[in-house]
């Protein structure tokens, strides 16, 4: 973006069930989920231990 470095997060899932017979399809049956925030990586650098990531829901 700007010679930055950010952090994000992103999550790709796949249907186990058609995994099994498909790999390629089963991950494309899920969404890729990604946040839609950003966080500048000097602004978390110094408590990057203590983050932690929760999922607020997702519907289909």
């Amino acid at each position: 973006m700007d010679g930055e470095l950010y952090v994000t997060v992103g999550s790709v899932h796949t249907d186990r069930n058609l995994e099994n017979l498909n790999v390629p399809k089963s991950k494309q049956a899920c969404p890729n989920i990604v946040s839609r925030k950003v966080w500048r990586f000097e602004d978390v650098k110094g408590h990057w231990n203590l983050l932690e990531l929760e999922c607020l829901g997702y519907k289909r």
